[in-house]
């Protein structure tokens, strides 16, 4: 702050405070002064390709140990051929009998090759192929009478597959009597062996795998040592070995682990189909689509043995189409996962994994015809199985839809009472539905079958916690929260919802017009840690809150250790997330994601400010926009630092476009279309008579005006400042020119006045020359600044530095608006606006801006003390006690807010 100003600030001020803060501290000494808290706000915070032409992911290297052991002198070369085979190296005329043939067909999964079917391969690899076409019973028919551990395993599989629940984990009790009491020697067989205990777990949970029946040691701490035996002591280069590990974290959803055991794996048998079909589930389930669909390429090219180009319309993998199906499940377009499911079909027409996902993605796709029929005919091949229901659950329950998405994972649950995942997935839906009474139970359950499983135990803890919270209640809302200091903010948010939800209620210009049923919840977390675990269960998501539908959650706005943020705008942030719990309510939760967050950016009803508008323009001169295959991507795996806020902002920039085009009342009736079920392209055509193409195309150029209008492109028929540069004037600057002279900007400024950027540009000499201070010389070239690129934030801190430092300081009014309009994180320009009002007598205004301050820093006790002084210069001893009160709480050890309080009972007696 400049002298001036301060002494300006210390003379006024005072004067304008000091009668009403005597009426409290008659007798009592004077508070210790408060710097301003500023609370800056931190720095810088195509739908994917088909499968066809992905490129596909590229297989690690080949382990060098690997590569010696193939080297080796001493080995036969039928020995060479059958090692090759194993560890996923082998050429074309390794291939030299039946056996060989079909090995190597199992193990990269080409389900189609007559090998399979030939009576002199190895059963073992017979059976794969068969389970993996989903002719489970063939396979149980060919592994009669083979007693190995890998038998077991696939015969487990074969089972599952046919819904035998029972018979499986009937069969499974020996292997697990083997595995726990006889010491196996081939590594190989130790893989397999714990292949079939993670099937053996979702039949009998962690806590019967022990011989006894109780002791959890023989679950999954057991069956990992199983492994570790197998590595170190038998063989160390067995991929299996790594493959079941690698199964086994991944029940546990421990993806990390997983990932690194399938790294290993992949680097003995880079052709192993299972590794990659496992590798792409992961990936799925932690939002890499990206990666999901090269691995999705890599699986059918496996199909295709080796890395022939095949063809658009061939048939490729059973796992290739699974994990693409998976990815544009998880993406929201069933459309596409439908087709992808089509073509692995004709591989593996039995398919148990495709099958259910068929019905999964009509349910996805809202067709409950088509969705019940795909469900009947999984059920007619699987009667008893828990995999369709458990697949159509999970998919619906990534789509909001909690009622018919908890009816199949109940069902799912029904059918195999001790599958963990199904108790996890659905506990954690109810987590996100709000449902805590049953989460708790379900989840209680979950932990006890599956005591490994980090979601479900944080998920668990956090239910647990949330049930001692506080709770407070109005019409609409209902907030929970956790006794103590977050009482303070608790009791001022009921009446700032009310008032957000009679705007995004209403039917006012952008309202939406619809009221949710039923009260929403508002839960005030206290720290990021466990914000971040209501929403995803797990202990990382970067933002500051969000809403799952009836249930909104928040981390408290304040600095310090545990918080993401520190203060920010939380009314301006929960009409956001209630917004989407509106838009959510009226579609049944059926719309695009970039529209619902279009919608609750555009109800912030807060104007763009500068950074977004210059992150539009770059998108839009370099052709950086988003198209609609893109947008729903990129929130939530951005391809650069800055694709995220671009999908925000480019989200809502459409949604405008569609209101000026089409009328205020053409978002609602897009959700109306949502709502009945209709696809964002088919319902874009019905709507608007356009495709989304073409509307992209329009909204492209209507986006150009808009841009010129900011000032962040030069007017229509004016050059852009590059091109001016580079051409120079009078042979000043040539080609490539870096740094024109102020020279060169002011002849071209005369040339063109009213040209954004050479005004920009000269106002940044005239800083430089200043060391970054402006002064009243530079008043009119800042106001022009702030004309012709009306989106600019800097004219107007160097305007408001330069009038609150003068004699006139009320002239720096109109700038701090203009800032503090756009700011969401620092308390700065409130607070000055605030003092400014006061001093000026306009009590009203500077109430306004004082509340909007000690909302931004609920727990900061200088705003609090500021407010309370404003509050009762304007004899609102309401809102003063409220003030006052908060600082009690905020600074219990501060006697003197008690007394201020005490002070101030007095005066409400004496008025």
């Amino acid at each position: 702050m400049p002298h001036a100003r301060k002494r300006w600030m210390t003379r006024e001020w005072s004067s304008a405070m000091v009668a009403a803060w005597c009426l409290l501290w008659v007798g009592l000494a004077s508070p210790p002064a408060r710097a301003d808290a500023t609370g800056a706000p931190p720095p810088g915070a195509r739908q994917p390709e088909s499968p066809d032409v992905v490129p596909p992911m590229a297989p690690p290297e080949v382990a060098a140990s690997v590569r010696a052991l193939l080297d080796a002198e001493f080995l036969s070369d039928d020995e060479k051929k059958d090692l090759r085979i194993r560890h996923g190296v082998w050429e074309a005329k390794d291939l030299d009998t039946p056996a060989r043939k079909a090995r190597a067909a199992a193990a990269s999964g080409r389900l189609r090759d007559a090998s399979l079917d030939d009576p002199a391969a190895d059963p073992h690899d017979r059976a794969h192929g068969l389970i993996g076409r989903g002719e489970a019973e063939r396979a149980l028919d060919v592994l009669a009478g083979v007693k190995t551990m890998r038998a077991a395993y696939l015969s487990a599989r074969a089972m599952w597959d046919l819904g035998r629940l029972e018979d499986a984990r009937t069969s499974l009790e020996r292997v697990r009597t083997t595995l726990m009491e006889v010491p196996l020697s081939d590594s190989s067989e130790v893989a397999y062996a714990v292949r079939a205990m993670v099937i053996h777990l979702r039949l009998a949970g962690e806590g019967e795998a022990a011989p006894d029946g109780g002791a959890r040691a023989a679950g999954f701490q057991s069956l990992m040592s199983s492994l570790a035996r197998a590595r170190e002591q038998i063989d160390r280069l067995d991929p299996i070995v790594y493959l079941a590990e690698a199964e086994l974290l991944e029940e546990k959803e421990n993806y990390r682990e997983a990932s690194a055991a399938l790294s290993q794996c992949m680097s003995l048998h880079p052709r192993l189909a299972e590794a990659w079909v496992l590798l792409g589930r992961m990936s799925v389930q932690t939002w890499d689509f990206e990666r999901s669909l090269a691995i999705a390429a890599r699986l059918d090219r496996l199909g295709l043995d080796d890395d022939g180009p095949g063809d658009l319309f061939t048939p490729r993998s059973a796992g290739g189409g699974e994990i693409a199906a998976r990815a544009y499940l998880r993406l929201q377009d069933p459309d596409a996962a439908i087709a992808a499911i089509e073509r692995a079909l004709e591989v593996a027409p039995r398919g148990r994994a495709l099958l259910a996902l068929r019905a999964a993605a009509w349910a996805g796709n809202f067709d409950e015809t088509r969705a019940a029929e795909h469900l009947a005919a999984f059920e007619a091949l699987a009667p008893g199985s828990p995999v369709a229901s458990y697949e159509m659950g999970s998919v619906l329950s990534d789509l909001r839809q909690y009622e018919d998405a908890e009816r199949f994972l109940e069902e799912a649950r029904r059918r195999a009472p001790r599958w963990a995942m199904a108790a996890s997935e659905l506990g954690l839906l109810q987590v996100q539905a709000g449902r805590d009474d049953r989460a708790l139970a379900t989840l209680r359950e979950a932990a006890a079958l599956d005591p490994f499983n980090t979601r479900v135990a944080n998920s668990l803890t956090l239910v647990t916690e949330i049930a001692g919270y506080s709770r407070l209640t109005s019409e609409h809302f209902e907030i929970r929260f956790k006794p103590g200091i977050d009482e303070v903010l608790a009791g001022e948010m009921l009446g700032v919802m009310e008032a957000n939800f009679a705007r995004v209620t209403g039917s006012d210009p952008g309202g939406i017009d619809f009221v949710p049923p039923g009260r929403t919840v508002i839960e005030l977390y206290p720290d990021h840690h466990w914000f971040s675990v209501r929403i995803t269960g797990m202990r990382r998501i970067h933002t500051i809150a969000a809403a799952t539908g009836p249930v909104i959650a928040m981390e408290r706005p304040m600095a310090g250790p545990g918080h993401s943020l520190g203060p920010y705008d939380w009314p301006r942030v929960l009409r956001h997330e209630y917004t989407h719990t509106v838009t959510l309510a009226r579609t049944r939760n059926r719309l695009p994601h970039w529209f619902t967050e279009a919608a609750a950016v555009h109800l912030e009803d807060s104007p763009r400010d500068e950074s977004r508008s210059d992150l539009l323009t770059r998108a839009l001169e370099t052709g950086g926009l988003l198209d609609f295959s893109r947008i729903n991507t990129a929130f939530v795996r951005p391809r650069t630092p800055t694709e995220r806020g671009l999908a925000y902002a480019q989200g809502h920039w459409m949604y405008e476009y569609m209101i000026d085009r089409f009328g205020p009342r053409a978002p609602l009736n897009l959700m109306d279309r949502y709502a009945r079920g209709e696809r964002e392209a088919a319902a874009f055509e019905a709507e608007f008579g356009l495709s989304r193409e073409r509307f992209f195309e329009q909204f492209v150029a209507w986006a150009r005006v808009q841009c010129r209008a900011w000032g962040t492109l030069p007017p229509e028929g004016m050059p852009s400042v590059v091109s001016l540069l580079e051409v120079g004037d009078n042979g000043n600057a040539g080609p490539g020119a870096q740094e024109p002279s102020p020279e060169l900007v002011q002849t071209l400024l005369d040339r063109y006045p009213d040209h954004p950027d050479l005004v920009r540009l000269a106002v940044g000499y005239e800083l430089a020359e200043r060391q970054g201070q402006a002064d009243e010389s530079m008043i009119p070239m800042l106001e022009r600044l702030s004309r012709v690129r009306p989106i600019d934030h800097m004219p107007h801190k160097q305007l408001a530095r330069i009038h609150l430092a003068s004699a006139t300081p009320w002239k720096a009014v109109a700038h701090l608006e203009f800032l503090d309009d756009r700011e969401q994180y620092s308390t700065t320009y409130a607070l000055e606006l605030a003092r400014l009002h006061a001093v000026a007598g306009d009590l009203e205004a500077a109430y306004r801006r004082v509340e909007r301050a000690s909302r931004i820093a609920p727990f900061d006790p200088s705003v609090r003390e500021l407010a309370a002084s404003i509050a009762l210069m304007r004899k609102d001893y309401a809102t003063a006690r409220r003030h006052i009160t908060a600082m009690i709480a905020i600074e219990p050890e501060q006697s003197i807010h008690s007394r201020r309080l005490r002070a101030l009972d007095q005066l409400e007696a004496r008025d």
